[in-house]
């Protein structure tokens, strides 16, 4: 089972197992709850590191061994998204965009891609393809299509 706010995997197994020999759900939620408090406090203090978006604003991201080999819209972005503007993240929508020359924010390609390779996993289950190709309707002014076919001749 998914941990809901943290995407922590929980075996199954030892819960139907622990549940077999007597421990209440009680205690089960306990040291499952332990654990999760565990891992935000491994993710936020050792697996992250700091940075600042394109408009400035200050959060806190994945280390960058994460995403070694793959574009990323912030260790390694594309030409493609480098060439539509600035990062900004949207908290509401869980969305970095990249903010245009005419201040239109377009989903950032970086980042639905790797939208795209969650929803695609079998073994993932936080994202529905059809949700992450919701957030990649936005209110076009063109330029992300142009920079991709600026990235593509380059």
């Amino acid at each position: 089972m998914t941990w809901p706010h943290t995407q922590i995997w929980v075996d199954s197994a030892l819960i139907a197992q622990l549940r077999a020999t007597g421990v209440d759900e009680e205690d089960i939620t306990d040291v499952i709850n332990d654990a999760v408090g565990q891992y935000i406090r491994h993710r936020v203090n050792v697996a992250s590191e700091r940075y600042t978006t394109g408009t400035g604003r200050v959060m806190r991201v994945h280390a960058r061994a994460v995403c070694v080999g793959r574009h990323c819209s912030i260790h390694n972005p594309s030409p493609e998204a480098e060439a539509i503007g600035v990062t900004h993240w949207r908290g509401d929508r869980g969305l970095m965009e990249r903010i245009c020359a005419h201040g239109v924010g377009h989903p950032d390609p970086d980042h639905m891609g790797y939208l795209r390779r969650i929803a695609s996993d079998p073994y993932d289950s936080r994202l529905r393809m059809q949700d992450v190709e919701a957030e990649a309707v936005h209110a076009c002014d063109g330029c992300c299509t142009r920079s991709t076919a600026a990235a593509s001749e380059a």
